[in-house]
């Protein structure tokens, strides 16, 4: 487990992003907010897909 703040987050996300392949990322974020970054299972990830659609068709709000 590893907690950064956004600032270097941003900074090394390439790195951060393989790193939460074997352990869980916490991001701090302004105004006391916490982030999570985790890798999901195969089967899940599979079911998220279905679930959501294609990577380029969700549109977060």
């Amino acid at each position: 487990m590893k907690l950064v703040s956004s600032k270097a987050f941003r900074s090394r996300i390439s790195e951060f992003s393989q790193l939460a392949e074997k352990e869980t990322i916490y991001i701090t974020r302004p105004g006391g907010r916490l982030l999570m970054l985790s890798s999901v299972p195969e089967g899940d990830r599979k079911q998220i897909l279905r679930t959501v659609g294609q990577k380029d068709t969700l549109v977060l709000e």
